[in-house]
């Protein structure tokens, strides 16, 4: 990356510094290839040469320079704006929803926004050539169960929401940045739940730890429990990520689409352990439900951006 040009030099003309004496030298095909280069060329023959240099500013920067939860929730609620424009209007699934992939712009008044980057595993969603399972696309962590279990149901706008509702508890949990680690805020004991989305035999053990969590409202607020109470803030995140639980997992009935029962955690005797019972599956009912409950989890996640805000 090279440096901002000056006010004085617009001209475009660039002097870098030598690393080792420290003298200014202008960035030109000559200096970077060398006088003799071009003298045995002219010996021979004509070099037709343009000298070209893209100057490009930066326009925003990671995640981790986020400074508090409430810019955290902010930038969240811009990337998944985004995410969701760019299905509605150009039909295309970003499939990739994570904190490397979550940009922080910040104005100069000192407000942020957030930027959603890095469509390299993104597909279009009317595109039938293809199944939209043929590879496991995502960070661990973050990845959807129907992603982890390449399981029927084709990914949709509603796995990228299952990522950012992962992002968040993760983000909740361990932090975002060197200064929000637990160790650095005072919080010294470690959680143990998450745990289990990244240290699984496989990805479909990975995927039934994350169907336990969600499935069961107990459990997944065991999860909210173990988030860094040392971040101002986090009340606003812990309401958000419940909401959003709701919307994802919690789907109410009608005629059209049939009973869903959220499972519950119970003792089972005969094993001498707590147990998921599922009677129908919330993750397989609502694939074909994305467009009417895409709006949900957004409006969700914009309310506690203006929460987060005021």
């Amino acid at each position: 990356m090279y440096p901002r040009l000056r006010d004085d030099c617009q001209s475009g003309r660039v002097h870098l510094a030598d690393p080792v004496t420290g003298n200014l030298y202008e960035d030109t095909s000559n200096t970077v290839l060398g006088e003799t280069v071009w003298k045995q060329l002219g010996e021979t023959c004509t070099a037709l040469r343009v000298f070209k240099r893209i100057y490009m500013n930066d326009i925003g920067t990671p995640i981790k320079y986020a400074r508090n939860v409430q810019e955290l929730i902010i930038v969240a609620a811009d990337v998944m704006r985004c995410h969701w424009q760019i299905i509605k209007e150009c039909h295309i699934l970003h499939r990739d929803v994570s904190l490397s992939n979550m940009l922080v712009c910040r104005d100069d008044d000192g407000s942020v926004h957030g930027m959603l980057i890095d469509f390299d595993h993104a597909v279009d969603i009317d595109a039938t050539e293809e199944p939209r399972h043929a590879e496991r696309t995502g960070t661990l962590q973050f990845m959807s169960v129907n992603n982890l279990a390449k399981s029927h149901p084709q990914q949709t706008a509603l796995d990228d929401w299952e990522s950012m509702l992962y992002i968040l508890c993760w983000t909740g949990t361990y932090g975002w940045s060197s200064q929000t680690r637990r160790d650095n805020t005072g919080r010294l004991e470690q959680p143990t739940l998450l745990k289990s989305w990244y240290t699984g035999s496989s990805h479909e053990e990975i995927a039934k730890a994350k169907r336990n969590i969600l499935h069961s409202e107990d459990i997944f607020n065991e999860v909210i429990m173990e988030f860094n109470l040392d971040l101002h803030g986090i009340d606003i995140l812990s309401e958000l990520v419940m909401q959003l639980r709701r919307v994802l997992i919690e789907t109410y009935d009608d005629d059209r689409r049939g009973a869903v029962e959220v499972a519950k955690r119970w003792f089972n005797p005969d094993t001498n352990r707590f147990e998921i019972v599922i009677v129908n599956d919330p993750f397989e009912k609502r694939s074909a439900m994305w467009e009417e409950l895409s709006p949900l989890l957004l409006q969700a996640l914009e309310e506690s951006a203006q929460q987060a805000k005021a």
